[in-house]
């Protein structure tokens, strides 16, 4: 457009040039060629102001189209990059979670082993302190110690002191468990004070003629430092020799009721 707009201002610069010439104004033919030359020179100056800026613009529109090129590419790739980055970190996240999972859960194995090899073992040593009368409740101390390594939390304890009749025959008894917190270090024991059931006078008076038998019987549940649950049953008759509780190996039921696990 701009090189249409230049070669018709140079028509329009020649044509009236020449109108000049042919008008009788007494100029000689010698400024007649002169100004034919003046006028086909600014024509030719008015054509390259025209077209130069003409062939700038369109070097510069293209090498703005150049760079703008460029810089999608870049952006592109730098969203690519973004994108895979970001995938990568979630990988790296996950993979965090999962070792520390992983983690959480050997040191929890190795709790346990520890716990397994190092275990806290609660053991009846002796019942002191009995007392029984009349329309009173048995009343006595169970001493126990934990000879193992690590600390014995008692959380349950149930006991009870009965008569039966004949020796070895039948039993009526309640050691239902009642809640009891203790700690009881390795190397240390604990005393446990119980109370049983009233007796009547027929039982005691049975008891003191030698007829009735006089037994213990309880359970200990407690738990060391990994949370695992552990239990010590013990069943004793009581011996009138040696005025206090002792094993009875030679009871059939005694098998059952004395253990350590």
């Amino acid at each position: 457009m701009r090189k249409l707009v230049a070669v018709s201002l140079a028509m329009m610069l020649a044509v009236g040039a020449a109108s000049a010439e042919n008008q009788p104004n007494g100029n000689s033919k010698k400024d007649s060629g002169q100004d034919r030359q003046q006028a086909s020179q600014s024509a030719v100056l008015a054509i390259k102001e025209h077209t130069a800026p003409t062939q700038s613009s369109s070097d510069s529109a293209e090498a703005q189209s150049e760079t703008d090129k460029k810089i999608t590419k870049y952006t592109g790739k730098l969203a690519s990059y973004t994108l895979a980055l970001d995938i990568l970190t979630g990988f790296l996240v996950l993979g965090g979670i999962a070792q520390g999972v992983l983690i959480g859960r050997q040191i929890k194995l190795s709790r346990e082993e520890f716990a397994a090899s190092h275990r806290p073992k609660i053991r009846i040593r002796r019942i002191d302190n009995m007392v029984f009368a009349i329309d009173q409740p048995i009343t006595a101390t169970i001493q126990v110690s934990n000879v193992g390594e690590t600390n014995a939390k008692i959380f349950s304890v149930g006991i009870d002191i009965f008569f039966r009749y004949p020796p070895g025959g039948a039993e009526e008894f309640d050691a239902t468990p009642n809640t009891l917190i203790q700690v009881v270090p390795p190397g240390m024991g604990a005393s446990i004070d119980v109370k049983c059931r009233n007796l009547k006078n027929i039982e005691v008076e049975q008891f003191k003629a030698g007829i009735y038998e006089l037994c213990a019987l309880g359970h200990i549940a407690y738990e060391d430092g990994a949370g695992i649950k552990r239990n010590t049953s013990f069943f004793r008759i009581y011996d009138r020799t040696s005025s206090r509780f002792v094993a009875a190996p030679n009871d059939p039921r005694q098998g059952d009721r004395e253990y350590e696990d």
